[in-house]
């Protein structure tokens, strides 16, 4: 199923963000550590020219995710889906569990794949007690900053994605929080900027 999401820096600290939230209503209700690797037979020239959307479907994502110390490992692969101005309005995820991160990690190198992006991400889930399946998440992305992620919930799923978008948006706006002016941030292509510099 194709899921609408948005993300937007914040620049606020955590204990801000936390208070912020807590205040409007939210518990925070879990905590991870997400570990990701993009790899792709593109080299990072070919990758550079072209869209965002495009690079994402033409790789692998390995995910590592680290919950009350449990491991999981995943394969995944991404299809997002963009407007006329480039922002993703969905996105169909396949996802393949897999044993051995350092094994998967191997095989891809040895293969010559391209590893494009490394990305480590502390995400802190905060959920609307009266909303089910409204989940905001508070992301601490290594040498990028705070982000705010939050996907479409049950109450919104029958809305178009431009206005499930707008729905999402006016939702993190009322939290009167120090946000970046784009909703729609594309973390892995920012870690992929800093690289090519």
């Amino acid at each position: 199923m194709a899921e609408t999401e948005i993300t937007v820096q914040c620049y606020d600290d955590l204990a801000t963000i936390f208070t912020t939230l807590t205040k409007n209503g939210l518990v925070q209700s879990s905590q991870f550590q997400l570990n990701d690797w993009y790899w792709s037979a593109l080299s990072n020239e070919a990758l550079s020219q072209i869209d965002f959307a495009a690079k994402v479907g033409r790789s692998v994502l390995v995910r590592e995710i680290v919950r009350d110390g449990q491991t999981k490992v995943q394969l995944v692969h991404k299809a997002k889906t963009v407007d006329e101005h480039g922002n993703v309005v969905a996105e169909n995820k396949t996802v393949v569990k897999v044993d051995e991160l350092d094994k998967v990690l191997a095989v891809f190198e040895q293969a010559g794949l391209n590893n494009w992006c490394v990305s480590h991400n502390t995400s802190y889930v905060f959920t609307k007690p009266d909303e089910p399946g409204c989940e905001f998440a508070v992301q601490v992305i290594e040498g990028l900053g705070t982000f705010i992620e939050f996907e479409e919930y049950p109450a919104i799923q029958h809305l178009t994605p431009v206005l499930k978008i707008a729905q999402l948006q006016n939702q993190v706006q009322q939290f009167a929080l120090h946000l970046g002016t784009d909703f729609m941030v594309k973390k892995a292509e920012l870690l992929f900027q800093q690289s090519l510099h």
